[in-house]
C-alpha cells in the first residue's frame, strides 16, 4: 500500500526516489451495474487464510445471528462455515454473476498484512463494503469503505443499508469511481510500463560503467 511505500521512503538509508516508486494493487475493470438485491451480502476470501477464517468465525457467530439478511459466503474452505442464515458456497466457477448481484461486501479483518484484494473485488464491481481500520489500510477514505470495528455495529448498518436502495446506489456510484481512479489496471499499468523503459534506457550507460 502506499503506506508501506512511506516507511520505506522515510526509514530506508538507500532510498532513493529513481529506483523505488510505489505503484497500487490493481485489477481490470468491470461493467457490472447493480447491487440493488435486498438478500445480497457477500463474504469472499480464501478460509484456509487464518484472518479470513477468523472473519468467517466473526460473521457466523456475531453478526448473522443479529442480522435478517442472508450473507452469502464464496471462497476456498468457505463451505466450512454455513449456518441457517449463510449461504456458504465454497469455490465458484464464475463468481461475477455473484457479485452482479451483491450489494454489501463484508471484510471483517482483524490481522494479516497488506491491502484487502477482497476490497478491490467489491470497488471493481461498484460494491460498497463494511470493514475494520485494518482491513481498510492502504485504501483512500471514503465513504463507499464503511469502518467500523465494533463488530456489533455492523448488524444496524446493513440494516440501514439494505433498506435503503438510494443510498445504496449513491456508494455504489462512489465505489466505482474509486476504484477507477486508484486502482483500474489500464490507468495504473502505464506506471509500470514506464518504469521499465527507464530501466531499459539506462541499462547500456550501466554495462558501461560495469565494464
Amino acid at each position: 500500500s502506499r503506506d508501506d511505500y512511506t516507511s520505506v521512503r522515510e526509514t530506508w538509508p538507500d532510498y532513493d526516489e529513481r529506483r523505488y516508486m510505489w505503484m497500487p494493487v490493481s485489477r481490470p475493470a468491470t461493467n457490472i451495474i447493480g447491487h440493488n438485491k435486498p438478500d445480497s451480502i457477500g463474504y469472499i476470501g480464501n478460509m484456509s487464510y487464518a484472518p479470513n477464517a477468523e472473519g468467517a468465525q466473526i460473521i457466523r457467530d456475531t453478526i448473522a445471528p443479529l442480522c435478517n439478511y442472508k450473507i452469502t459466503f464464496i471462497g476456498r474452505g468457505s463451505e466450512d462455515y454455513g449456518s441457517p442464515s449463510i449461504n456458504a458456497l465454497g469455490m465458484v466457477d464464475d463468481i461475477e454473476p455473484i457479485l452482479a448481484n451483491m450489494a454489501i461486501g463484508l471484510a471483517p479483518i482483524l490481522q494479516g498484512s497488506g491491502m484487502k484484494i477482497k476490497n478491490l473485488t467489491y470497488l471493481s464491481h461498484g460494491i460498497p463494503l463494511i470493514t475494520t481500520a485494518l482491513g481498510a489500510r492502504g485504501f483512500p477514505e471514503s465513504e463507499a469503505i464503511i469502518i467500523e470495528d465494533n463488530f456489533a455495529r455492523w448488524p444496524s448498518i446493513i440494516h440501514r443499508l439494505m433498506t435503503n436502495g438510494e443510498e445504496r446506489r449513491r456508494l455504489s456510484k462512489i465505489a466505482s469511481r474509486l476504484f477507477a481512479e486508484h486502482f483500474d489496471i489500464e490507468n495504473t499499468v502505464h506506471r509500470l510500463i514506464a518504469q521499465y523503459q527507464v530501466a531499459v534506457d539506462r541499462y547500456p550507460k550501466r554495462k558501461a560503467k560495469l565494464l
